[in-house]
């Protein structure tokens, strides 16, 4: 599960999201591996390989892409408000 701890309306444009860019590709790239997945499946499910390619390199990419990266992958992503 990955928690993004900002507001919803807030996420794509904070700084630390943007920072965090190369820590979140990690890990969601490790989850893929983990579950024997490779880009290529990614693909096979309607994703565009540039953007998998993108998303796993921790570029900015469009939320909804990488929200249905992880509904391709299997990843449960939780937003909870900041405290």
């Amino acid at each position: 599960s990955i928690i993004f701890a900002e507001n919803f309306p807030q996420l794509y444009e904070n700084s630390l999201y943007r920072k965090n860019n190369e820590e979140l590709s990690k890990q969601v790239r490790k989850i893929r591996e983990e579950k024997g997945l490779t880009q290529y499946n990614i693909w096979k499910q309607g994703m565009n390989f540039g953007t998998v390619n993108a998303i796993e390199s921790g570029k900015n990419v469009n939320l909804n892409n990488f929200l249905k990266y992880c509904e391709i992958v299997g990843i449960d992503v939780t937003l909870e408000e900041k405290e």
